[in-house]
């Protein structure tokens, strides 16, 4: 892989993938509890996750906010516990190789704690869930709820938003939409747009979408579901549409991350950016090489080179073992001229991470070219060849 390829990853990265931070205190019971839960999911057994999680808690939260038909309610409650393996895995993105978690933060409150994970997919992607969690019997966890930063949407929400929609009466479309006044036409209207939602018909969805009001088209429920449906169908048009109106009226909520960055990141709204980065770390209130890596490049576009060492140096201690930290620290030491530290970064790179970085590969990327004409560059290339 060259080093130009690399940028190009690391840019893609940054469009894709929704990032935490990482630093784990002392393991307690629960945290023990809730990392075995996440052994067993990278060996790809489900089970532990599925008896972990508080169905019968989660129906009451869904139920209590949300106007659902009671015929729904009914079909839903008997058949919710088979959905849950679905519901965990259906929303991940697509990956070609296996997905592998990471807790990545815990933090415990009495009998009850919050925990971050990471999970990995191919081509350098991450995804990350926040987990809502209390203690069970015993050292057991109990899964009260879970908020997706790839989707936005925190569990509940998402399944009881579906259920209201399965059968979209006038009440249940007012409530969806609250806070907003509906005439008799709008209500009309986006029955049929929800219908269309609730059939996973993305044509009939963007069709329906454009005879809306635009206060109709920026409620958060439909901005955010207007995203999804783009970005599965890959309507590159929509999408942008979509994005734009996620930017506009939400740009300040960390669970829209991804989306955000996937806006901002084309335009090259790199200060834009770094602010949605820094309000995703102040929410995740941790440390992560994925993140702090992120914040390091853009702040090396902006010409930070002082913060972007800060930021990447964090990511490497956070995580020696994130390839994706050394990328950072290498280009932040060349850009502070920290040469022979910025060595050290190429001989990680190369021994644990299997890169080869000499010449050409290096000279094509203008932000490492000018260590190859460095003294401790020389030396580290001549003692290789010997």
């Amino acid at each position: 892989m060259t080093a130009r390829q690399t940028v190009f990853i690391i840019a893609a990265l940054m469009l894709a993938v929704t990032v935490a931070s990482a630093q784990q205190g002392a393991t307690d019971p629960l945290q023990a509890s809730f990392q075995k839960i996440v052994d067993d999911l990278n060996d790809n057994k489900t089970n532990s996750f599925v008896k972990a999680v508080d169905t019968k808690g989660m129906l009451d939260v869904i139920y209590s906010k949300r106007l659902i038909d009671q015929r729904v309610q009914e079909q839903f409650s008997e058949t919710f516990d088979g959905q849950v393996k679905t519901m965990f895995t259906s929303s991940f993105p697509p990956s070609e190789g296996v997905i592998l978690g990471k807790l990545v933060s815990f933090e415990r409150q009495g009998d009850r704690a919050t925990a971050v994970v990471r999970f990995d997919l191919s081509a350098y992607a991450y995804v990350y869930r926040e987990f809502e969690l209390r203690a069970g019997s015993g050292d057991s966890v109990r899964v009260e709820d879970w908020v997706d930063f790839f989707t936005g949407e925190r569990l509940t929400d998402a399944v009881g938003d579906s259920l209201a929609m399965a059968m979209p009466g006038d009440s249940q479309t007012r409530s969806l939409l609250s806070p907003l006044q509906l005439t008799e036409v709008e209500i009309f209207q986006t029955r049929e747009l929800f219908k269309a939602i609730r059939d996973k018909d993305a044509q009939r969805y963007f069709e329906i979408l454009p005879g809306l009001d635009p206060r109709i088209q920026r409620h958060e429920l439909v901005a955010r579901t207007s995203v999804m449906l783009a970005r599965a169908g890959r309507d590159k048009a929509q999408y942008r549409a979509a994005l734009t109106i996620i930017s506009d009226y939400y740009g300040g909520e960390p669970r829209y991350s991804a989306m955000l960055l996937d806006y901002q990141l084309p335009r090259k709204q790199y200060e834009q950016a770094l602010l949605t980065l820094q309000r995703l770390k102040a929410r995740l209130k941790t440390e992560d090489a994925a993140i702090n890596s992120q914040l390091a490049t853009l702040e090396l576009i902006l010409g930070n080179v002082d913060s972007a060492s800060t930021h990447a140096e964090a990511a490497v201690s956070a995580e020696p073992g994130s390839e994706l930290a050394w990328w950072a620290v290498l280009r932040t030491r060349t850009a502070a001229g920290q040469f022979d530290q910025a060595v050290e970064a190429l001989a990680v790179l190369e021994d644990e991470f299997g890169h080869k970085l000499k010449g050409d590969a290096l000279g094509r990327d203008s932000g490492l070219a000018k260590l190859l004409e460095t003294d401790q560059y020389k030396a580290w290339k001549d003692a290789e060849k010997s």
